[in-house]
């Protein structure tokens, strides 16, 4: 092999190590780039803390009561959490206003959320 050719092998081999790590240190931390923005309205039916190593917040919300249909978000914020407590108390009707973003990382988020909350009305 002579040495542009070992030159080319040694450049790629760096190139794809980079990816590669780029690749998990963004699955990890996230990359913060909104990619989708929307309202949900419904009844908050729980609010969960959980994760072995990063502790993440979910919330749990129905369209309807009635509805067997479910949907999960992921909670970056404290104070949002604790409003959510609130509303899955009282039982009223609530809008989340979320996002999500390129990628959320499972620092943040599990990989089942379907985005972030960022707002309560």
């Amino acid at each position: 092999m002579n040495k542009k050719a070992q030159i080319g092998a040694i450049f790629f081999t760096l190139v794809v190590f980079f990816v590669i790590v780029a690749g998990i240190f963004f699955h990890i931390v996230g990359l913060p780039i909104e990619d989708s923005r929307g309202e949900h309205t419904g009844y908050i039916t729980a609010v969960e803390t959980n994760g072995l190593i990063w502790k993440t917040d979910s919330v749990y919300i129905k369209s309807e009561l009635s509805s067997s249909q479910e949907d999960r978000y992921c909670i970056i914020d404290e104070k949002i959490t604790e409003t959510l407590k609130q509303k899955a108390i009282s039982g009223e009707k609530v809008t989340l206003v979320f996002n999500d973003w390129f990628s959320r990382g499972i620092k943040n988020c599990k990989t089942s959320d379907i985005a972030i909350v960022i707002g309560v009305k």
